[in-house]
Formats: structure tokens, sequence, C-alpha cells
């Protein structure tokens, strides 16, 4: 394939897309495919062939590849944070640069748009101008979007509070309790907000990719974490199945027939 990630990417998505189904992953193709790229093709766990039952080229034999789907999903598993920040499916980075924990009411409010600064005792600035999955920690503890960290602003609570107090989401009392003892805090401007269809629970994508993924307390990088990166890459691959789904579904709607 000319596009050696795009291709990774597409049969990643078509193995997540027969998750629950599949037993094992087979199709046929011809020599010269196979030839050209063999080595793509065993990256993801086929290293055999055979002549295929049905030949219906003139010129060239069709050849059968069959592996079983475990052996294909462990290759996807090992791809998925490789594919770093090239690619993005349904506008989701399949790699973002970290994960923010938040309570379940202040995540739903930054989903609708009524909390547009978060605010943290202690944050780096070189998060400034990152991507951030969104974690709506227990009762929730689910995945549920994306946000652009426009920038980080660090200040005196009272500074914050008085520039951004309206964008917080919290009252004064609830601020104040917890900045308590801060002389310095940091406000992350939030940004280009997309929820996911629906949330994602961590439980969920542990088991995919068969690995305990620990909710952070507050934040953590996704470059540093190797189970992260393959967490949040499933996340968005379960956005992007669960997008085409409904926009399917959508589009069967509306060429429907009104009686």
């Amino acid at each position: 394939m000319r596009d050696q990630h795009l291709g990774e990417l597409l049969f990643s998505l078509m193995t997540m897309d027969v998750r629950n189904t599949a037993r094992s992953v087979h199709f046929t193709l011809p020599e010269s495919v196979w030839e050209q790229e063999r080595e793509f093709f065993a990256s993801f766990g086929f290293s055999k062939v055979e002549k295929a039952g049905l030949q219906y080229r003139l010129f060239e034999e069709e050849l059968f590849c069959r592996t079983p789907y475990s052996v294909v999903w462990d290759a996807v598993l090992e791809k998925l944070p490789k594919l770093d920040h090239i690619y993005q499916i349904g506008g989701y980075q399949v790699k973002p640069d970290v994960v923010l924990s938040l309570k379940p009411v202040y995540a739903q409010l930054i989903l609708t748009g009524r909390k547009t600064v978060e605010v943290r005792r202690r944050f780096n600035r070189k998060w400034a101008g990152k991507r951030a999955v969104l974690y709506a920690s227990r009762p929730l503890g689910a995945l549920i979007g994306e946000a652009l960290i426009a920038d980080v602003v660090s200040g005196t609570p009272s500074a914050i509070w008085n520039e951004y107090g309206k964008a917080i989401g919290c009252s004064i009392r609830e601020y104040e309790n917890y900045v308590t003892g801060a002389t310095e805090i940091s406000a992350l401007i939030l940004g280009e907000i997309l929820p996911y269809i629906s949330p994602i629970p961590l439980m969920q994508v542990s088991h995919l990719i068969k690995r305990d993924v620990r909710a952070p307390q507050s934040y953590c990088s996704v470059e540093d974490s190797n189970s992260w990166g393959k967490a949040v890459a499933i996340a968005a691959m379960l956005h992007g199945v669960s997008h085409r789904i409904q926009t399917d579904h959508e589009g069967t709607l509306s060429h429907g027939t009104n009686l």
C-alpha cells in the first residue's frame, strides 16, 4: 500500500468493526499484491497463503489468507500508539497528548459548553496548545470526549477567579474550598470540545487492550504511558465505529419511504 500508515489504520478499524463476531480474519487477494505487500500483511499475523478455491482472474492466481482474530487484534494493539498524530478518526486524535481527569458534574458542563475553564492546583504550561482526552471519574469512570487546551494561565487564586470565575463552572465557595492553601494555581482554557457519541467505560477499554488502565488523579501524559497510549487510540476507534453506525442509520432513515 502506498501509504503504510493509512493502510494500518484502515486495517485496524476493520478489525475493531468485527471484534464482537469474528473468530478469524480471512480474505483473498491477487498473488501480485501478496508479493508486493507481504511484509504489511505479515505485520498483522498473516504469514501464509494458499491457492483460493475460486479463481476468477484470467492471468493471475487468487490467494487465500486466514489467521485467528486474536492474532490480528494483538498486532493492532501494538500498532495503535505508533500511529501517533498522523491521522484522526471522525475528527478525534488517534493519540492525543494528555488525559484530564474530571468529576462527572464538571465533565458534563464542559461537554455542554457551560464550563470553558478548568482549574488545577498544579499544571505544566507545556500542555498549552495540546489536545486532551477527557476522563469522567467514578461513578461514571469513562472517557467522554476531547478538548483543546488552548492556553494555561497561572496566577493567584483571587486573580484567576476575578478573570475566569464565570467560566469555571462552580460556586465561589466550591472554588475556595479547592484552592485553600495555594498561592498560585493554573487555569486551563479549553476549546474545540468534541464529545464522544456515548461515554466509553475505562473497564471496557482495559478489557480490549488486555491490561489495567489506571485513572489519573489529576492528569497524565499519554506519551509516558503505554497503557494510556493504547487506551485513547481504542477510544478514538470505538467512537469512529459508533459514528459510522449512527451516520449510516441516519442516512437510511433519511432515504426511507413515507407512507
